[in-house]
């Protein structure tokens, strides 16, 4: 596997959620559902590996670990309170400003102990060592980790940030107003032929059952090649894509956005012959639209639409 494509699949990796966390769910406040209009403090919730955290109060100094939950944070108007990311933050474009403080290695911890954050909130797929989590807790430190297995997840955990930062009203206002358009791609979508569909990540890995881009594709009606051959994320073999021969290719690990695949053997795939294939470079804003399972959902899904059925 060349470099760039170990690049692409472990951000991607890292941002969704992979392998052994594929069955856990979204993360559950001790609330309704329906966000009050002001948080009650102190706050319980149950995190994606059940740990109960309580939160005394609205959390003035926020350190994220992902792109996903930074862009929510963002989203939500918090920008003041956001005081650390990781490496891979880098939208909206006050998120490259923020002090760097987890990278693929992991946390920062002699950084994040000096920045004094009141709470830390990461991706499972990051992965926190225990002995880390440990440290941090002692420092009084609270840590939230989440999971995005769908686009549901994605909805209640924006409502469980506002939650825990006291945001209530703009996280109903950003929830209803996600869901109404994807209801409407969604809906359009119900009008077109279904088709089926690949997407190469890198080296062949793809999105099977049980993940946020498989979820994303049901919505458009779309028959995911992979979605049969297990859950989270694997490699598939090239004789199998050539069985299965999907109707739309979509590879998000080439040099430049466009690019013919460069393995050969895929100009057999009837989406390469029928000029049916999209492809997007590591870089590149439709990757992290479709790789990001935050607030730009619906853009993500109006893209993938696109791809599919224009």
């Amino acid at each position: 596997m060349n470099k760039n494509i170990k690049k692409i699949l472990l951000a991607l990796l890292l941002s969704l959620h992979l392998f052994v966390f594929v069955a856990c769910g979204a993360a559950t406040g001790n609330q309704t559902n329906t966000p009050q209009d002001a948080s009650s403090y102190p706050l319980t919730i149950t995190d994606d590996l059940q740990n109960q955290v309580v939160i005394d109060k609205a959390p003035q100094r926020i350190v994220s670990s992902s792109p996903s939950i930074t862009e929510i944070l963002f989203a939500l108007g918090l920008d003041e309170q956001i005081i650390g990311v990781s490496n891979s933050c880098d939208y909206p474009e006050a998120a490259k400003s923020k002090p760097q403080l987890f990278d693929f290695a992991g946390p920062n911890v002699e950084n994040i102990l000096a920045a004094k954050p009141d709470i830390i909130l990461s991706d499972v797929a990051y992965g926190i060592p225990q002995d880390t989590m440990t440290l941090l807790k002692n420092s009084d430190i609270k840590i939230v980790l989440m999971t995005y297995n769908s686009v549901e997840d994605i909805l209640s955990n924006i409502a469980l940030l506002g939650q825990i930062t006291d945001k209530n009203q703009e996280a109903t206002l950003l929830v209803d107003k996600l869901t109404r358009e994807i209801e409407d791609i969604s809906a359009k979508a119900k009008k077109q032929t279904p088709k089926s569909v690949f997407i190469n990540v890198g080296d062949l890995y793809t999105t099977a059952d049980n993940t946020y881009m498989d979820d994303m594709l049901n919505k458009l009606g779309a028959k995911n090649i992979a979605a049969d051959l297990g859950q989270g994320w694997l490699q598939i073999p090239l004789e199998t894509l050539l069985e299965k021969n999907p109707d739309v290719y979509i590879d998000m690990s080439v040099q430049n956005n466009g690019d013919i695949p460069a393995d050969p053997l895929l100009s057999n795939l009837s989406a390469i012959q029928n000029k049916h294939y999209h492809t997007y470079a590591f870089s590149a804003n439709e990757t992290s639209l479709l790789s990001r399972p935050g607030p730009r959902v619906a853009e993500a899904l109006a893209l993938l639409y696109n791809n599919i059925y224009e």
